[in-house]
């Protein structure tokens, strides 16, 4: 969970920096949309998994099922995790996968479902007037003072 916090012009660097630590890598980094402090380079796992495969690796989707279901792991790593095997290197059996599925875990949908909901009330409420007249004061003397440019 690294992958994303660096600039995408750094994301080859990263993946030349791990295979050339070892051979057999754990790697997790957020989809997109899935939020995080500081998250630069959010992107669906193809994208990693074409950058290791030009460095004589290959992925392996069978880690985070393992793990799915299991609350004491947080949603994000077993939403993430895949294993990334040097080509030739024992690979315990397991299969390559050609296209890992971009899947967003249960728990990642039920909050954005829960915040999406949350923002939805919020609309209706500001829409229908059932907000504290302040709350329009304020409003109006922001949209003001934006347009005379004296806000940001």
């Amino acid at each position: 969970e690294v992958a994303e916090h660096l600039p995408g012009e750094a994301a080859d660097t990263f993946v030349n920096t791990l295979t050339m630590l070892g051979d057999i890598i754990l790697f997790s980094a957020a989809v997109p949309g899935q939020g995080g402090q500081n998250h630069l380079n959010e992107q669906w796992p193809v994208y990693w998994m074409e950058k290791f495969i030009k460095k004589g690796y290959s992925f392996y989707d069978e880690v985070r099922w393992k793990f799915w279901d299991n609350n004491k792991v947080e949603y994000w790593y077993s939403q993430n995790m895949f294993l990334v095997i040097k080509d030739g290197t024992n690979d315990f059996g397991l299969k390559k996968t050609e296209q890992p599925l971009n899947v967003i875990h249960p728990d990642l949908f039920s909050l954005a479902w829960k915040s999406e909901k949350h923002i939805a009330s919020e609309y209706r409420k500001i829409v229908w007037g059932e907000m504290a007249p302040v709350y329009y004061a304020r409003l109006l003397t922001k949209s003001i003072l934006r347009r005379l440019k004296l806000l940001r």
